[in-house]
This record gives structure tokens, sequence and C-alpha cells, in this order.
């Protein structure tokens, strides 16, 4: 993965036989790690959804993940994270049948994030019933993981996910592979980004942001040399 992500095309490639001799089924995982975060990375960021992905998903079940973002130390939501739900709430409001998950769970002054998300919405008129809590993770990846869980509980078939620019790509790539886990077959997960910086200066991924994409990646995944969530137990 990384002699992939460096461009070294021809390393990557002995490396990955190598696996594949090893197990089959993992370099196949991986194989489709690396398909992912190449489609996200070429696909232009959005600030709303096209046409076209309003359409496709009118039929199925719909959910919006919003990511949280550190919170000040007295407890209070920082711009950036207000700027992802009023993205958010604009999403809502156009299509009031999508259930919303809130994700978010870093205690500062005895709050979190996922709730007070959750009450910003309310106060601007959303219903409580449509809002889901995720109040425990702690990093992008604990956000993946656990609103793969929420989504497949609701048999949700289209997801959008909100992030800020410079974050929503390593946001999509991660809970796309939380969803291919647990959520049903052929869900579809696009992204819309709150721009915390311009879009047009986001245009391409930063060879750290590509580095931070695959190693969490590789977390969400459940690689044991990561420490991942899903094994510190065994």
């Amino acid at each position: 993965v990384w002699t992939h992500a460096k461009g070294d095309t021809a390393a990557s490639r002995a490396h990955l036989a190598r696996v594949a001799a090893r197990n089959p089924g993992r370099a196949a995982d991986l194989e489709q790690i690396f398909a992912r975060v190449e489609r996200i990375s070429a696909t232009p960021l959005q600030d709303a959804l096209s046409p076209a992905q309003v359409a496709a998903a009118r039929n199925g079940k719909r959910a919006i993940v919003t990511l949280g973002y550190a919170l000040n130390p007295d407890g209070s939501m920082h711009p950036i994270l207000e700027g992802r739900l009023e993205t958010t709430l604009k999403l809502a409001k156009d299509d009031p049948d999508a259930l919303i998950i809130l994700t978010g769970g870093v205690p500062q002054n005895r709050k979190t994030e996922g709730r007070l998300m959750a009450d910003w919405l309310v106060a601007k008129g959303l219903a409580r019933e449509r809002l889901i809590e995720e109040n425990y993770a702690t990093s992008t990846v604990d956000n993946a993981l656990f609103s793969a869980f929420a989504l497949a509980r609701h048999g949700i078939t289209h997801a959008v996910l909100i992030s800020s620019a410079s974050h929503v790509r390593r946001g999509q790539t991660l809970l796309e592979i939380a969803c291919s886990q647990t959520c049903r077959p052929g869900i579809e997960v696009v992204s819309v980004s709150y721009p915390d910086k311009p879009l047009n200066e986001l245009s391409k991924v930063s060879s750290g942001e590509l580095l931070g994409i695959y190693r969490d990646a590789l977390r969400t995944y459940g690689m044991w040399s990561y420490r991942s969530a899903p094994l510190i137990e065994r």
C-alpha cells in the first residue's frame, strides 16, 4: 500500500503478488481499496448534490451522515462544525424523508459533538425523530464504523456523507469500506463538502492527504498492524 500510494507501481504489484500467493482474499480486498481511493480521489468535490444524484436516490431509503469536528474546550462548536451543520440542514430540508446520522463523541465540558449537532438541528426546525446521535466515535475511523452500523440497521440504500472539503475524501473512503463489510450490498455513498477552503484549491489530492486516506483505510478495513478498533480486544 505504501509503495502504491507513493506511485511505485512495479514495487506495489510485486508486493501484492506475494500477498495473493498467501491469501488471495486479502489481495482482492486490497485491490478494491486501491480502486476505491483512486475513484474518490479523481471525483470532483461538490458542495451540493447533482440532479442525477438526487434522481438516483429518489426511490431508495436515504440517510445523511454528518461527521463531527472537535469541540472548543468550553464545549461550544467550532465554526467548521457549524458550517457542516448548515450544509446538513439544507440537504435535510431538500429531502425530508432522509434520516440524519450525527457522529462524534469526543467530550468537552461534558458535551459531545453528536448531542450538540442534534440540538442545533432541532433548534433550526428539524424533527428529533429523524436524528440518530452517535456519541462514541473518537476518530474518522470510528465515525465510519459506527455510522455503517446505523445505515445497516435502517436498510439505507443511499447515503450522503457531509464533511469539510479538506476531509471529505477520507470520510467517504472510510464509510464505503465500513459499509462494504456491514451494510446491504450495493449501497451508494456520495459526499457533499462544506467549503472550509475553496474547492478549486483542493481539486488535486496532496501526497500527505493520500497517505492519510490509505492509513485510515487499512485501519477501517481491520489491518492488525494499525491496532484497528474491531480487533483491539482480541
